[in-house]
């Protein structure tokens, strides 16, 4: 039987799909990994069981930037087709954008470990490591499954999952963001430091926490599994 097979949609060299893509492998699957100097070729979403868009420095709404417009046009023919879809941070606010919500800047950045006041079960609750700068919202026929200040952290619609922060994350993984131009030096670069020992000394909480997110998010998507739409005031503790 051959292996399942993962489009993954990585934005910069810093980054990558870290524990999502251990998580995969782990399990079989073929993971495929496209860079925005590939996507301008590609006529249609590559032929996937599973297709991921990760996080970016940029936001989703600037489309101007050649490779983010051809990659919402990926996504708005994988949304049509209602294809298995895991969007990750910037990936979770093109997905919302492309479904009919909306993506704007947040009066202040959000980033750190932290975790959703609001969620459908335990396995949104974290903590999760959030670095964005954008908020988004989805429309009604989306279900939101985390949250945290009012601000959407996870939701659903059909056989696509977006999830605004970072499950993926790992100490490597942030040390290699510490890579990308923008946070080389300065406060981000001190703030990212922090976080990468944060993830090292709770390296096997994060992963275990990780793993079963991810578990829950493949069942939803690829089986068809319940949801548990946000139905309590605050996550369980």
């Amino acid at each position: 039987m051959p292996s399942p097979r993962a489009a993954i949609f990585q934005n910069h060299v810093e980054s990558g799909a870290d524990l999502v893509g251990d998580f995969l492998a782990e399990r079989g699957w073929a993971c495929a990994t496209y860079a925005p100097d590939q996507l301008a070729g590609l006529d249609r979403p590559p032929a996937a069981d599973l297709s991921i868009f990760l996080g970016s420095a940029y936001s989703a709404y600037q489309t101007d930037i050649p490779w983010i417009a051809e990659q919402r046009r990926l996504a708005r023919s994988l949304l049509r087709d209602d294809g298995p879809v895991l969007g990750i941070c910037f990936g979770a606010q093109l997905l919302a954008g492309e479904l009919g919500g909306t993506v704007e800047p947040m009066p202040a950045a959000c980033e750190g470990w932290m975790t959703n006041d609001r969620c459908a079960g335990e396995a949104w609750a974290g903590p999760w490591l959030r670095w964005h700068g954008d908020r988004l919202t989805v429309p009604a026929t989306a279900e939101v499954l985390a949250s945290d200040a009012g601000v959407t952290q996870a939701f659903r619609r059909g056989r696509t999952v977006g999830v605004q922060f970072h499950p993926e994350m790992s100490g490597d993984g942030l040390r290699r963001w510490m890579r990308h131009p923008a946070y080389r030096t300065g406060p981000k670069a001190d703030l990212l430091a922090r976080l990468a020992v944060h993830a090292d000394d709770h390296a096997a909480a994060i992963r275990a926490r990780a793993f079963g997110l991810f578990s829950l998010i493949l069942a939803m998507i690829l089986e068809d599994g319940p949801s548990s739409t946000i139905r309590n005031p605050r996550c369980p503790t």
